[in-house]
């Protein structure tokens, strides 16, 4: 097996195991952190090549959790963004 073999499985098995954390670090990692930088569940989904459903649901529990936060553009479109909290809780796995 290959390196980039195994980063994938590595990545594959980091899914699995949690989504809501892999999209946490991935909206950190992507400075998605405030409501300008705000994105589509379908658009975080395109760039984390997720299936938008698993994203939806990731979302929808780190709303609930705080971690994330929705908010609806001038367009009428759904977006999300890490919250304060959320910032917080990634940083929180790096000490």
């Amino acid at each position: 097996m290959g390196v980039r073999d195994r980063d994938m499985s590595d990545r594959e098995e980091e899914l699995r195991r949690n989504p809501v954390d892999h999209v946490l670090y991935a909206l950190h990692n992507l400075c998605i952190t405030r409501p300008e930088r705000s994105k589509t569940a379908d658009e975080i989904a395109v760039t984390l090549a997720m299936e938008p459903l698993q994203v939806k649901e990731a979302l929808a529990k780190s709303v609930s959790l705080g971690y994330v936060q929705e908010q609806v553009d001038e367009k009428g479109i759904l977006k999300y963004h890490l919250s304060g909290t959320g910032i917080l809780r990634v940083c929180a796995t790096f000490t």
